[in-house]
């Protein structure tokens, strides 16, 4: 057991360490798409949290667009840096997936999967419909980018970086809930939830709970995403 401990550490710090060293030996233009990628580690990894229990939807996709409009907002709202609006856009697609989750957890099976859709219709049509809030099918564009230690988020490799940091630790978050007791009982929900009931376990509260982390992972990973793709460009460039 310790020898595959050892193994898994090893390992790990293999795939870090060549992370890390990575845009040494890659051009711009593939500094962008994994910048893309780590992007979408952090969704689909949170995506695995929402159907733990069984609850298969298609709202997810969604609540990365809530914490992407959520992080512009603000930050051209207010002038926020970054490290300040990924906390934001976390916080509101989890305000957002607790309001959703409310009639969701209603529901199960198809129309868990049905219900989840219309309500991801309804929000992402929301977006469209007040241009003058959300930019309509434009989006909103010129999401200030800003500094992180003296070094502009602008240069993709500075941002490569930043988004390496945060996706370590939305993983190590999501692993560390994945192993604790709440984690469990996703698990047993989603082998038999009749069964769960029986031995007392609030299992409208646990679906709802994972939902609602799974869509702030989604939102912090839509404000990584936001600042990249519609961040401004600065002026001296």
């Amino acid at each position: 057991m310790q020898g595959k401990t050892l193994l898994t550490l090893g390992v790990s710090i293999l795939m870090l360490g060549g992370a890390v060293l990575l845009p040494r030996f890659v051009g711009l233009y593939s500094v962008e798409l994994l910048n893309i990628f780590l992007v979408n580690v952090i969704l689909v990894a949170s995506y695995r949290l929402t159907v733990k229990t069984g609850d298969w939807g298609l709202a997810h996709i969604v609540m990365m667009g809530v914490g992407g409009y959520s992080a512009a907002l603000v930050a051209k709202g207010f002038g926020l840096g970054i490290l300040l609006t990924l906390p934001i856009a976390g916080l509101s697609a989890a305000f957002i997936a607790l309001l959703v989750s409310l009639p969701l957890s209603r529901t199960i099976g198809f129309g868990y999967f049905i219900a989840s859709f219309a309500i991801g219709e309804l929000i992402r049509l929301s977006w469209v419909k007040f241009e003058g809030v959300f930019g309509g099918v434009r989006g909103l564009i010129n999401v200030p980018i800003g500094k992180i230690f003296g070094y502009s988020l602008f240069d993709p490799v500075v941002y490569y970086y930043l988004s390496l940091v945060v996706v370590i630790l939305c993983l190590v978050a999501m692993y560390q809930v994945d192993r604790s007791r709440i984690g469990i009982v996703w698990t047993s929900l989603s082998k038999d939830s009749d069964l769960a009931k029986s031995a007392g376990i609030n299992v409208g509260y646990y679906r709802k709970l994972a939902f609602i982390i799974g869509s702030a992972m989604a939102g912090i990973a839509g404000g990584l995403l936001v600042h990249r793709l519609r961040g401004d460009r600065p002026q001296e460039l």
